[in-house]
């Protein structure tokens, strides 16, 4: 994916390719924690330029009395300490804290040796008592029962093998949060990992130090505390990577961690009020609504004669087989019945598709700094508007706040997309008559594309969805709302003529197709909710 020093640190790029001198090890070699952990005043040539004289400082050991959600609260005291270098939001937010502990996540620490990557390893275990922390540099201690560092670089792949099945049986557990203390300088380092967080669906946060040396060589050098060498350590600075997710955005809570799975498993768990369940419940209200509200709109009997005459049915067919023409999207599943679709995920908005880093425009979006703070734990609120569903996909629309970090830095999707027609049932037809009608709207406001993927008929790709909501924000657009329905407990229903979409040579079998439309269109039908849902979510990259 390439090396992202030139970015983070060009003054070090330029240090090491023009680099001619020899260094000499020094005898007492500074740890990467050693100034890091210290609550104390360390002298002034230890403290960088631009290091504000007050900031919170870690405990040394964590509180006696574990909180209820087991997370603890970092005290601040006043003292010249490099802790204001691990003031993520991770560490300081206690709603994201929350998160933590009832959910699935993974940190993975990235960085080169003497950066700091431990002391956060570390600053986690503190505020987080469940923290399991996976490193290599932890088998060099077997032999000895943590006695002494005993490296041995011929043991090197036994080590990561170790570290691996340690991470493989955390995971697999359900532990959170879950620590990957390595270097992890190339992207290939952390596949292993991420390839786990997904299969035990963890939410995955990268992490850096943010520490001022974190890419000088000469101060890594001399602060590591495993004595890597200067060249070891440029080498690793040289082929630093980005690391890329499939794609960027705002994810509902995911699987609930070991500690939530006792929490709400306990014989007060009837008693748990909202508060205390949260954000657990946050995702499947969602896909109840969504099911109840799909039932709701299916069983109108002009919904179901419609629906069930595209697909082939008889118009008694019960809704249930109605139903089971789409393939659940999403993790926990969508709805019941129904077949599991190849791209399940946990229910998210995409704010950037990334493709690891292949996509257009994926790189300069990953070294956003707006991106790139956002990723370590922010939590945003959106507003669920309302669902439609065609033949190919059943998706929530979503309202994204109206702020400029979000509508203009992290906000990525392709409003504008230009959207696809079938003209193969004009083909007998002149040319003159095919270019007749009014072409669709393509100024489409920031944001309207915003959306989960709920479910998708066999075959159809995620991306569908995108582009079934852009067709309705089109006929929208140019005053074609739709024709009224029903009116429906929360809302109102409509049916909205769109162009149908054209067909991909490779599709199998006959596609299915409304009898009644107008040539060359189709039927959407979306429900309006008559006051919007509010949903807490989490910025976050897909790995």
């Amino acid at each position: 994916m390439g090396n992202i020093l030139v970015h983070l640190c060009p003054a070090t790029t330029l240090k090491i390719s023009a680099r001619a001198k020899s260094y000499r090890r020094v005898n007492r070699r500074q740890s990467d924690t050693s100034h890091l952990c210290t609550v104390e005043a360390i002298s002034e040539e230890h403290i960088p330029h631009s290091l504000s004289p007050t900031v919170p400082a870690v405990p040394d050991s964590p509180n006696t009395s574990a909180p209820e959600l087991s997370y603890q609260r970092v005290p601040v005291q006043e003292s010249k300490v490099i802790t204001k270098y691990v003031n993520f939001p991770f560490l300081t937010n206690d709603e994201i804290a929350r998160w933590i502990v009832s959910t699935r996540f993974m940190f993975i620490l990235r960085g080169p040796p003497g950066s700091g990557k431990s002391y956060i390893a570390e600053c986690i275990r503190l505020r987080f008592p469940s923290t399991v922390v996976c490193s290599a540099d932890e088998f060099w201690y077997l032999e000895s029962n943590g006695a002494e560092y005993q490296f041995d670089i011929s043991r090197i792949a036994e080590a990561h093998q170790w570290c691996q099945g340690k991470a493989y049986d955390a995971a697999e557990s359900g532990v959170s949060p879950l620590v990957i203390d390595n270097t992890n300088v190339r992207a290939w380092e952390t596949r292993y990992y991420t390839d786990l967080a997904k299969r035990f669906e963890y939410a995955v946060i990268m992490v850096i130090p943010q520490t001022p040396w974190r890419f000088d060589t000469d101060a890594l050098a001399m602060r590591n505390v495993h004595f890597v060498g200067l060249h070891a350590i440029e080498a690793k600075v040289r082929n630093f990577e980005h690391v890329f997710p499939l794609y960027y955005g705002w994810l509902w809570p995911g699987k609930s961690s070991s500690c939530g799975k006792r929490r709400n498993g306990s014989s007060a768990a009837s008693d748990l009020t909202k508060a205390n369940s949260w954000p657990l419940e946050e995702t499947q209200e969602l896909l109840n609504w969504a099911w109840n509200s799909l039932i709701t709109i299916v069983g109108l009997p002009d919904v179901r004669v419609h629906l069930a005459s595209a697909l082939g049915l008889s118009d008694t067919a019960p809704i249930t087989d109605v139903l089971r023409h789409w393939h659940s999207a999403t993790l926990p599943a969508f709805g019941v019945g129904l077949k599991a679709s190849r791209a399940a995920s946990v229910p998210h908005i995409t704010a950037k598709y990334a493709r690891f880093g292949r996509a257009a425009g994926a790189q300069q979006y990953a070294l956003s700094g707006a991106v790139t703070e956002s990723l370590l734990g922010r939590l945003f609120t959106v507003q669920v508007t309302g669902l439609f569903f065609s033949l190919r996909t059943v998706g929530v629309r979503i309202r994204l706040p109206a702020d400029d970090l979000v509508l203009r830095h992290l906000w990525a999707s392709d409003d504008q997309a230009v959207l696809s027609t079938d003209r193969t049932e004009f083909a007998d037809l002149p040319d003159i008559m095919m270019n007749s009608e009014h072409v669709e709207q393509t100024n489409r406001p920031l944001g309207c594309r915003a959306h989960v993927t709920l479910a998708l008929a066999s075959d159809v790709s995620a991306v569908e969805t995108g582009l079934d909501l852009l067709r309705i924000v089109d006929s929208e657009l140019a005053r074609r709302p739709g024709e009224h329905v029903a009116i429906v407990p929360g809302g109102s229903v409509r049916r909205v003529t769109v162009k149908k979409p054209s067909v991909s040579p490779s599709s199998r079998g006959q596609t299915p197709q409304f009898t009644t439309a107008p040539l060359g269109h189709e039927y959407m039908y979306v429900y309006d909710l008559d006051e919007p849902q509010h949903h807490r979510v989490l910025f976050a990259g897909a790995y």
